[in-house]
């Protein structure tokens, strides 16, 4: 079964404010020349961080599109947990888009990676047979803002935010800077847990 996913509808807000990047890079509250470049380490860093973790941060849309429904009446795998919600729309076997009633799946939120599975008596609908008939529409994330993310990942990605600040000059010339152990400490001890 061929599955592709990208995020397309990005978070309204960032997990660390520019405030907190500030303090945390010793950036004095009255130099507010820099926010805008701070903006930037912070939507950087949060990506870097779910990439890294393969977590949605903060709540976001996410699009899962497959050729077919899993054979034999398996589950769909959501990617970045933790899943919020999930809705599934399809090409029947006549090409018209249609809902699928959300009484016939089961959307597994506590399951790293969280999946869908078919409510007990129902089976997955034919399908049209073309590329991407099935679009699972998946809300994750922690919450809404930042208070919702674990503070491992808050202080992995204050981490990342204070090395691109610092380092900024040499990350133009793309001079390797050193691994950070505590920031893969940091992610990995979040990336291992289901989420509920």
């Amino acid at each position: 079964m061929t599955q592709a996913w990208k995020v397309t509808g990005q978070p309204s807000r960032e997990p660390i404010t520019v405030d907190e990047a500030r303090l945390h890079c010793y950036v004095d509250a009255d130099n507010t020349e820099v926010d805008s470049l701070i903006d930037r380490h912070i939507a950087a860093a949060r990506k870097q961080v779910e990439n890294d973790a393969e977590l949605s941060l903060i709540t976001q849309t996410i699009t899962l599109t497959l050729d077919e429904f899993p054979a034999n009446g398996g589950p769909i795998r959501l990617p970045r947990p933790p899943v919020q919600s999930a809705t599934i729309a399809y090409k029947d076997s006549a090409g018209i888009v249609r809902t699928l009633a959300p009484a016939m799946y089961i959307v597994e939120t506590s399951k790293k990676p969280g999946q869908i599975s078919l409510a007990y008596g129902q089976s997955w609908p034919a399908t049209y047979g073309q590329v991407g008939d099935v679009i699972v529409t998946v809300i994750a994330g922690f919450g809404a803002d930042g208070n919702f993310v674990p503070a491992t990942l808050r202080q992995a990605m204050l981490l990342l935010i204070d090395d691109m600040y610092e380092h900024r000059a040499r990350q133009i010339e793309r001079v390797t800077l050193a691994e950070n152990t505590t920031y893969w400490n940091l992610v990995g001890s979040e990336a291992m847990k289901t989420y509920s």
